[in-house]
Order: C-alpha cells, then structure tokens, then sequence
C-alpha cells in the first residue's frame, strides 16, 4: 500500500502536465468533479474546433487555451447563446483531456509489478521506467512485429532488460549489449558536465559498472527461456563487428556518450522494422548523446520525429516508408 501511494504522487502530477491542467487546478476542484471545475473556470477553452493532431506522445488532439474573461473586457459582450455553446466546448474538451490522463495512468499502472521487481536493478526513475514499458508494449503489440527481436545496448544490472523480456513474450529472441565493466572515457564531444560526472570519485553508480553476473542474475528471474536470449560482453566497436542484426522491433540505447550512441544507430537502424521503436535513454541528458542524435538523423536524411513521453522518454517510430 505505501509503495502504491508512492507510485500515485510521482505519477499524478505527470498527469495532470499530459493534460494540460495544472497541479493548483486539479488540486482546487479535486471535491467538485472536473466537469464542475472546468464550467467554473474563467479562462474557458474554446478553440476546439481548431484543435490540431500532433505528433508527441500520440495525442489525439491539442487544444489551444485562449484566456478570455466572458463578463468583463472590451469584446466581452457575447450572447447567452454564445457563453453555452463555450462552456459546452470547454466541458468536451475536458472530458477528453481526462479520459487520456486516466488511459495514460491505466497504462503505467498495468507495469507496476514489474518496477517492483526489478527496482533494484535499474537506474531508470519511476515514471520513465513504466513508459518506457508502456510504449514498448504497444509497439510488440503491432502485428507486423510479432517476430521482432528485441535489442538494448547498454543494460547495467538488467532491470530494465528483464521487464522487456517479461512484456515481449517467449516468441522473440533479445539480444544484449555491454562492456559489463562502466562507461568508456567521455570525449570531447560529450561536453564538460560528462567529463566532470567521469572525475567524480564518489559516483553513486561507480561509473554505471556492473558485472555480467549481476546481469544474468536479474534476467533469470523472468522465467523466460534463456535460449531466447543472447548476451555480449565488450565495448560496442568491438562486439559490433561480427554481429549480424536480426529484424528488431525495439531497440533501447543506453549508450550515454556521443561515439557510443552513433555507433548503436549506426549499426541498428536499418534493422529496425518499419513501425518499430528506438527508445534513446539518454537523449537530452547527455550533450554528446543529444548531438548523435541530432546528426544521425540528419546525415541520413531521416524523416522521423524526435517524441517523447510525458516524464520525458525520448523514442523515435520507424517510418513505415523507410
């Protein structure tokens, strides 16, 4: 019960910024119902039908907020009429923005079990571990990748490995990825905020090392055939060379530092099927993560948006046109 309460307030306020509605207003109308709360409120919502679909987080639509106070101002002479129909739209376009943060929690809500089973093995936080879960369900869910496997590179003690393979089924094959003895040296490509994470000598994480065995340990605990799984130990340059990738329907990079991530897309990106997931841990965190992104992607002239989550797990789609 305490860590469901715990699970509640790390994720409601991440809720309530998906939908547009602020912590105070969800707080002050928490009693009254949020049809109620919204009708009451003076800025009214009333450009629904003007909404645009957009591409983050595949919302359905976005409403644009105009903040206009119906009985005072200049141009606030509008008919009864007029305020009905506003209100009217306000209320609709609420009753959708709730309904999309209760599927939102209903979907973090579904991997709970598995957070709490593998928190002690991943660095990921909460919130972003259950996304990062959300949105990859729904990816193996698509029919054309039913047979994709499934590759992370860069796995520390297999938290996040592991809940993978629980959500991806015994029918796909995964494939694993690290040096199993912490990052390599940062460049200069990765800035001076990697390079002083590097020099710290008390490193929470003990520059993100962790041995194979501590690996192999979590990934057991899934109960999954370990001759769907396939685990390779060395720096990435090195375990690439001979690898032949596999149609992937997600990949996960955790690669933190500029040379390893380009060396992951590089290597994967033709790989992954139309339709699939590219999951980049890193992305925004680390400035020579962001920078390969950045230059990947254009280099190879990709079309693909940058999205990401409402926590802020960065994922790119495959093109279905790639």
């Amino acid at each position: 019960m305490v860590r469901a309460r715990s699970f509640i307030k790390s994720a409601f306020p991440v809720a309530a910024r998906f939908t547009g509605l602020s912590w105070a207003l969800a707080n002050r109308y928490r009693g009254r119902g949020a049809i109620f709360a919204l009708k009451r409120r003076a800025p009214v919502w009333h450009a629904l039908a003007n909404a645009q679909a957009t591409d983050h987080s595949n919302r359905l639509f976005a409403v644009r907020a105009q903040s206009r106070d119906y009985d005072e101002g200049p141009s606030g002479n509008y008919s009864t009429t007029q305020q009905i129909w506003a209100n009217l739209m306000s209320m609709v376009s609420g009753l959708a923005m709730l309904g999309r943060a209760i599927g939102y929690a209903c979907g973090l809500a579904r991997n709970v079990p598995l957070l709490f089973k593998y928190r002690d093995a991943t660095m990921v936080g909460k919130v972003m571990f259950l996304e990062n879960l959300t949105i990859a369900k729904r990816t193996l869910r698509k029919p054309n990748l039913v047979d994709g496997a499934v590759v992370e590179c860069g796995t520390w003690k297999g938290g996040m490995a592991a809940a993978l393979m629980e959500i991806g089924g015994s029918q796909r094959r995964y494939y694993f990825f690290d040096s199993f003895e912490g990052l390599p040296p940062a460049g200069d490509m990765d800035g001076e905020a990697a390079r002083r994470y590097q020099s710290a000598k008390d490193s929470k994480y003990n520059n993100c090392t962790a041995s194979i065995d501590e690996f192999k340990a979590t990934i057991t605990r899934t109960d999954l055939p370990i001759e769907k799984v396939k685990i390779y130990k060395g720096w990435f340059n090195q375990t690439f060379s001979d690898f032949d990738p596999p149609p992937v329907a997600v990949l996960r990079l955790d690669a933190d530092w500029y040379s390893s991530t380009m060396t992951c897309l590089t290597k994967f990106w033709d790989a992954v099927i139309p339709g699939g997931l590219i999951i980049i841990d890193d992305y925004g965190t680390w400035e020579g993560c962001t920078k390969a992104v950045h230059e990947f992607l254009s280099m190879r002239k990709a079309t693909e948006p940058i999205r990401q989550t409402p926590a802020g797990v960065t994922f790119i789609e495959k093109s279905c046109h790639a």
